[in-house]
Formats: structure tokens, sequence, C-alpha cells
């Protein structure tokens, strides 16, 4: 199984999939599931965007992709998507409408809900374990979505993990998972992350824990994806990768909201299948 991981892509989900199928173009290998850190940018209309994605989206269209992508049947984005079977599943971060993503949670029973016209694109539900299959293997996820409050003076407010969210990460604490994807950092002395996160990771160490915002103690750039490369990666513990029988792609974003830099295949031996540079948004898209 091959599984990539995006992060913090506001919008831009047209990005992961075309990036996704100029890989598999590449490498001849399928691509089998999507995961997406948080900060996907799920806004279906324009009068429930927040106030910064509005600011950006005065500079740069492609803020508004979701909408324009997603939300309606489109020949480009049909297309698209027939280049590659993966579904894209991501958690909640602190730019998404959460009232529109409450409603669609209340109404599904599954541990992931479709949020796209397609079919294509699922928000993974905190606390609720997901098993995904495909080609013989199985991945065991758990999301923790949105963020903590940055001040003990801000109130908690949509954006901020809500508690019957916790409490469903409580009474799901022991199911074996893979990877822990999240959008909130863990909490760690000094800052001011999640210690949700900090208390799941020191509970069950995960294969891996992929994150938005903040790449570890790397300190990148909040557009970079979770996973720093292989020689810094304190969020990733638990079994040995060799034990693994899926492969993990960290695509690596840049300064440049539009670009993706480089792309790491976490596998066996921690090999590097490929460096894909310079790949932006797909043009031929139209907004």
């Amino acid at each position: 199984m091959n599984a990539a991981v995006f992060a913090d892509v506001h919008g831009r989900g047209a990005l992961c999939f075309d990036l996704c199928a100029r890989w598999q173009q590449h490498t001849g290998e399928p691509i089998d599931l999507i995961m997406q850190a948080g900060d996907f940018g799920a806004f279906p209309e324009r009068a429930r965007l927040d106030s910064a994605t509005r600011r950006y989206a005065r500079r740069d269209r492609t803020e508004l992709g979701f909408m324009y992508h997603f939300v309606g049947i489109t020949p480009e984005i049909d297309a698209l998507l027939a280049k590659t079977d993966a579904p894209l599943v991501f958690v909640r971060g602190n730019h998404e409408d959460h009232e529109w993503l409450d409603r669609l949670e209340t109404a599904s029973r599954e541990a992931i809900f479709q949020v796209d016209v397609y079919g294509r694109v699922f928000c993974l539900k905190t606390g609720a374990p997901y098993t995904f299959e495909a080609r013989g293997d199985t991945l065991r996820i758990m999301g923790i979505g949105r963020i903590t409050p940055r001040s003990r003076r801000r109130a908690a407010t949509s954006v901020d993990i809500q508690p019957y969210e916790r409490r469903r990460l409580k009474r799901n604490e022991h199911e074996p998972v893979d990877i822990l994807l999240t959008h909130d950092r863990a909490a760690e002395p000094g800052t001011n992350g999640m210690t949700e996160i900090r208390d799941y990771l020191a509970l069950r160490r995960p294969a891996y824990h992929s994150t938005g915002m903040w790449a570890g103690r790397a300190r990148s750039t909040r557009t970079r994806t979770a996973l720093p490369p292989r020689s810094n990666l304190p969020t990733c513990t638990g079994r040995a990768m060799v034990r693994l029988r899926w492969a993990l792609l960290v695509f690596c974003a840049g300064t440049a909201r539009r670009t993706i830099t480089s792309v790491w295949l976490m596998s066996r031996g921690w090999q590097d299948s490929t460096n894909i540079r310079g790949v932006t948004h797909p043009e031929g898209i139209k907004m």
C-alpha cells in the first residue's frame, strides 16, 4: 500500500490529486490513499469564509479551490480524479467551515464522512479510528482535528477541539492504530500545542504522527507537511519501519503556498523513491 500525506493545502485539494497522479505516472505504482493533516480549506460558500482565508483569497484565488472544484462537477476536475483511484481523507484544521462540517458529521455514523460532490474527499472524525484496506494491506488511522486555544484568555470557539471530540478520543484511546493524523502539534514544555495529542502519543505510540501547522522541532514554515526529513523525526515513534508493509509518501510544501518542492517515500529501509521539484497547482484547471 502507498499512502500520501499533505498538510495545510488551504483550498488546493486538486493539487493533492494532481501530484499523486504525477507520482503514479513517474513510478508506475499506484497511490492507494491520500491523507491531509488539516486546513484543507473546506469552505463550500464564499459567505462562510473566515477572515484569514478571505484575505489570502484576494491575492490568490486558489485559496477558494474547494468551492470551485469540489462543490459542483466540472469536466476538468472529473478528468483529474480519473487519473488516480485514491480517496482523500482529512482531519479538520482551524481554517474550515466547521458549522457545515458539524452538520455533515452529525448525519454520519461512520468514522469518515463525505464532503465533496464526487465521493472522493472525506473528513475523519476526531477520536474515531478508521481502517483503510487496499491490495491486501490494512492501515489504521486515528485523527485529532482542530486546534487548542492559543491563550487561556481566549474562549474556545469552533476551531478548537470540542468536548464531545475529547470524550470520543478518550473512549477509543486504546484502539490500535498505525498513523496519528492531526492538525495541531503535541503540547511540549514552552509551547502551546494540544495536550490531547501529547497524551495520546504517550499512551499509544503509533508508527507515524503526521501533523499540520508545524514540522516538529524543525520549526518549518506552516505550509510544510508534518513529517520532516528522516534525519529529524521527533514524532515518529513506535514500530521500526522495516516491519511496516505499507509505504508513506510525504509531500513537503515550500514557502510558496502553491508549490510542492519534494517528496519523501518512507518505506522499508527509509529509501527515497523519487524527488519531484517545482510541481505547482494545475494551471489547466480554471478557477
